[in-house]
């Protein structure tokens, strides 16, 4: 299968989020509306400390730096993920463009 990785993610507040993905289009202007973001790629928590992780999530420490990478097939270099807030729909973290591999 194929594998799609988006590099130095950073998230400034700390809970637990959902992961939206959206699949580009072949001329780029996709993924510009929250209705686009339909699939559900997966979960990720972030929090202040090390100790504080949970081990049922992928966590992450809340402001580093880091990557996230999905697999499955036919990915596009414009498709785009999301990270929306548990506790609010309507903030909403915005990676760009990935590299794929």
């Amino acid at each position: 299968g194929d594998s799609q990785i988006w590099y130095d993610i950073q998230i400034f507040r700390i809970g637990d989020y959902y992961v939206c993905w959206c699949l580009g289009k072949l001329t780029g202007d996709g993924c510009q509306s929250a209705e686009e973001f339909t699939l559900l790629a997966g979960f990720l928590s972030i929090n202040g400390l090390a100790e504080d992780r949970p081990s049922y999530l992928p966590t992450q420490i809340v402001g580093n730096p880091f990557a996230l990478s999905l697999d499955g097939r036919r990915f596009l270099s414009t498709d785009r993920i999301v990270f929306v807030h548990l506790g609010s729909f309507d903030e909403v973290s915005e990676s760009g463009a990935s590299d794929q591999e």
